[in-house]
């Protein structure tokens, strides 16, 4: 198996069957709530949190978390507020 086999396996690891509970763009940032399983049958989780796309050399800052809860909004806007916080030197 090749290296970048091995990566996308690892990336599918824990998004069996995904849906979209929101995802909302914010200027420059990404905020989502996404659920999924670990395996096919199991137990739904929520994977959430904020994605900010940066201009080079960067390219993204992230606050992404995982619990058994969705997430609310308050805690939400928190993370995307974190996210744009974010400020190169």
């Amino acid at each position: 198996m090749s290296q970048r086999e091995a990566v996308g396996n690892v990336d599918q690891m824990g998004n069996t069957n995904p849906k979209i509970v929101s995802c909302e763009l914010r200027e420059d940032t990404i905020r989502f709530d996404k659920e999924v399983a670990f395996q096919e049958g199991g137990a739904r989780n929520h994977i959430y949190g904020a994605v900010r796309f940066l201009r080079e050399p960067y390219s993204t800052f992230r606050l992404i978390r995982g619990t058994g809860k969705a997430p609310s909004a308050a805690l939400l806007d928190q993370m995307t507020e974190v996210v744009k916080s974010w400020r190169a030197r």
